[in-house]
């Protein structure tokens, strides 16, 4: 019996240590995160609006409407400024996910935000579409 109790204690003690350990996905994530913080990219944590606000999962167990608000991980490339000052202009592109989207050139729901950027790499383009 008292083996039993022992037992019962250690199972309290050890069952929220593994519980704060990391699953195998979510420590390939971190691997994935930091290897491109070792490579320069910025990785935080940010809040978008979510393209699909009426949802049912925007409403509390009350009924009362909570804000459509999505937690992403957001990736950044530090932007180094040229020297010269007559430097070309940026390019600036965003890629959404829509839900009435036609057939383009990227795949699924995936559309450019508002044009597809005039000068586009085929190396870059077929990079976005296999990442997305």
């Amino acid at each position: 019996m008292e083996y039993l109790i022992v037992v019962g204690i250690l199972l309290m003690i050890v069952a929220p240590i593994m519980a704060v350990l990391p699953t195998p996905s979510q420590r390939k994530k971190m691997a994935l995160r930091k290897a491109a913080m070792s490579l320069g990219i910025n990785v935080e944590i940010t809040s978008i609006d979510d393209p699909d606000p009426l949802q049912a999962k925007y409403l509390s167990s009350s009924g009362k409407q909570l804000p459509p608000i999505l937690k992403v991980v957001a990736y950044r490339v530090q932007y180094v400024r040229p020297m010269e000052w007559n430097s070309p202009p940026r390019r600036n592109w965003v890629i959404e996910r829509r839900k009435d989207n036609e057939e383009g050139e990227l795949p699924g729901a995936w559309c450019w935000g508002s044009e597809p950027p005039p000068e586009l790499s085929s190396k870059l383009l077929s990079f976005i579409i296999f990442n997305l």
